[in-house]
């Protein structure tokens, strides 16, 4: 392990997507007064070092709470230059896809963004683990046709790279969407310190009432990248399919009334991105 002072000024220049580093400075730990650490959990450290997130001399993260030992979702968004993006999923479809399949993290959806910010491609992927994750993209970036022939031939596409780590609601589990052609919302809100779980808990009262509407794919919160976060995705039949739904709701008095209980809204923040499922997307 590399000593404290040097562990986010490696994170910050750690590879980009295309290798296997995480490139967060928020990853690393953070001394606090009395000598713990604190990492993306928010857990102090225990004696036997439990909750700290190193960087160790390559610029990954070592992570070795119990954040690091349950199912993890990635989601990851490019930003692409304008009229680059045909181009990329191509390569992606004929070449990425084949060469990484679902043997380096398994692909739950790969979209391209249709309103909001354009050209950009959306993808995310679940992980047994943060620990795998550290072990497949290592193992990834070994393949000796992922440089070569893919990572060098998108790079020049690219204009910026973000992810975020999620954690899945189990209560509402990850959802199934039968056929093709279908159109996705992700909506971000984000909420003050220490209320995300709140928020969660009112959404989940009121969820069977509002899936009388549309159907939600999965609730996140986000672990690591914009905290104080949750991102919910929804599947819609088509672009009037959503306007139908958001009238609908705005008229239905007992979701309203659900939604009024549990005092004001903590939520600081909402942003929404319409998605349009690519060719190579579990997710149609």
């Amino acid at each position: 392990m590399c000593e404290i002072p040097r562990l986010c000024s490696q994170a910050r220049v750690a590879r980009d997507d295309i290798g296997v580093f995480l490139a967060e400075a928020s990853l690393c730990v953070y001394p606090t007064h009395d000598g713990a650490f604190l990492g993306p959990s928010r857990r102090p450290a225990s004696s036997n070092g439990g909750g700290r997130h190193l960087c160790n001399d390559q610029g990954r993260v070592a992570i070795n709470d119990d954040w690091g030992e349950r199912v993890i979702y990635e989601l990851r968004t490019y930003t692409l230059k304008p009229g680059t993006v045909p181009a990329y999923l191509k390569l992606n479809a004929e070449v990425g896809r084949p060469v990484r399949g679902d043997r380096y993290g398994k692909l739950i959806g790969a979209w391209t963004t249709e309103f909001g910010t354009l050209n950009q491609y959306v993808h995310l992927w679940e992980y047994a683990d943060a620990n795998e994750r550290d072990r497949l993209r290592a193992d990834l970036a070994q393949n000796p046709d992922w440089a070569p022939g893919y990572t060098s031939q998108i790079r020049p596409f690219m204009l910026k790279q973000e992810n975020t780590f999620l954690s899945l609601d189990e209560d509402i589990g990850l959802r199934s969407v039968e056929g093709s052609g279908h159109i996705y919302e992700l909506r971000t809100y984000s909420a003050l310190p220490g209320a995300i779980g709140g928020w969660a808990a009112g959404f989940k009262r009121s969820l069977a009432q509002r899936e009388t509407h549309s159907k939600l794919v999965g609730l996140w919160t986000t672990e690591v990248g914009g905290l104080n976060a949750a991102k919910h995705l929804w599947v819609y039949d088509s672009l009037q399919h959503r306007t139908a739904v958001r009238e609908a709701m705005a008229a239905d008095k007992e979701l309203l009334a659900q939604r009024a209980t549990g005092g004001p809204s903590p939520l600081i923040g909402q942003e929404s991105v319409i998605l349009i499922p690519t060719k190579v997307s579990p997710l149609q």
